[in-house]
């Protein structure tokens, strides 16, 4: 039985997190949490066994030191020496290996021993891969207390650009051929509801912009030479790798600033910025901040919003649908709301894309012709929960 288990665990812990296979977040969630069971039940199961015929106290002590020991080094060595998730790799062909070692002892089948060697074998190989995998194409990588940062090329020629990394998602991409470089591409991209909301916003009179999630500072790239642009993060490692390994914040020539620290705590803390424009552009990112979305955190943003002023939030997620969320913060705080989803096109240098548009800026709407949401639409999002701090479940808009 603890045999088994341990075989099952280590298999599934190493084809669903590190081999990349995908059976959708829900089923992924499900078989991880079955891998990590497995594998508890077989280690506790080993030592229970070693345990038999030794002094209680003595081995509650051993296992006890053990642990801290663990945890200690799990928390203050890999952020210290390693940029990626690499101890993940690491400690799991460890413990396969000495989970090994502990139920070959007596064993009476010897052949099941050396499958189990070449099994540990096989998965360190498959962790080795995937660590080396991560590295390709990466020009830097930045780990901090949110996660780990990196910057990485993809494509060619003409169509090669650099990507930013949150985790596994993908934050934003600039070109690399000097035409199109510093232009709003992908999700951001003129042909997205973001370039729509720029193009009908009125243009030279000092627009004030306020960017919550900096991402790769590419929003810039609609700012007007007198505009102000204000960016917040909570992330140390996507401020360095935006100032260093994307050109759209250094190449810069107006009025922006960058603010560290959590948006909401930030803007909370500060004097009315009465934005023209407030960019909410953080929610694919991994865990998702979804204390950004509550009605708590809408309160923030209306403080700083001017009397005309947009809430543009980016509702582009693989694994929740954040539409509903958005939309019933409107009408809590009564705001038109105006959903924006494009295919790509790849002339305007944009990728599919959802945003939404919160305001009450009736001229602005009819001057950017944006489609008005059916009244189904609108009933469907008076019926979702309003999230606050205290309500606030992810799992219920899971994909």
């Amino acid at each position: 039985m603890i045999s088994a288990c341990g075989a099952i665990g280590t298999v599934l812990m190493v084809l669903i997190v590190y081999l990349g296979i995908s059976l959708g977040p829900r089923m992924s969630a499900i078989v991880l949490y079955l891998a990590l069971g497995t594998f508890t039940v077989a280690s506790f199961g080993t030592l229970v066994r070693l345990a038999a015929g030794q002094p209680m106290g003595s081995f509650q002590s051993r296992l006890a030191f053990g642990t801290v020991l663990g945890a200690i080094v799990i928390a203050y060595v890999p952020p210290r020496i390693a940029t990626d998730y690499t101890e993940f790799h690491v400690v799991t062909a460890v413990a396969a290996l000495i989970l090994l070692i502990a139920l070959s002892r007596g064993a009476r089948r010897r052949w099941l021993v050396v499958l189990g060697l070449v099994g540990v074998l096989l998965a360190t190989a498959a962790l080795g891969m995937n660590v080396y995998g991560r590295t390709l194409g990466v020009l830097g990588r930045v780990r901090s207390f949110y996660g780990v940062t990196s910057a990485m090329t993809l494509g060619a020629d003409q169509n090669r650009f650099v990507i930013m990394l949150n985790g596994d998602a993908l934050q934003a991409a600039e070109y690399m051929a000097p035409e199109v470089r510093l232009e709003p591409a992908f999700q951001h991209g003129r042909a997205t509801g973001i370039g729509y909301l720029f193009r009908a916003l009125p243009k030279g009179n000092f627009r004030r912009v306020g960017i919550i999630g900096a991402g790769i500072g590419n929003l810039v790239a609609y700012a007007h030479p007198t505009d102000v642009f204000r960016l917040y993060d909570y992330d140390t490692g996507v401020a360095l790798a935006a100032n260093t390994q994307f050109g759209y914040l250094p190449q810069a020539d107006f009025d922006w600033d960058f603010v560290l620290g959590d948006p909401r705590l930030v803007l909370n803390a500060a004097a009315p910025e009465k934005f023209d424009v407030l960019i909410l552009d953080t929610f694919n990112r991994e865990p998702l901040p979804y204390h950004l979305l509550t009605r708590e955190a809408f309160g923030v943003w209306m403080k700083h919003l001017a009397p005309d002023g947009v809430i543009a939030v980016n509702t582009t997620h693989q694994r929740f649908d954040l539409l509903p969320v958005v939309w019933r913060q409107a009408l809590e705080l009564g705001l038109q709301t105006m959903p924006v989803v494009n295919p790509d096109d790849p002339e305007n240098l944009s990728t599919a894309a959802e945003w939404v548009l919160l305001t009450n800026n009736a001229e602005l709407l009819k001057k950017g012709n944006f489609q008005q949401p059916t009244p189904t639409m609108v009933e469907t999002a008076r019926t979702f929960p309003l999230w606050s701090d205290e309500t606030a479940r992810p799992i219920s808009v899971l994909r």
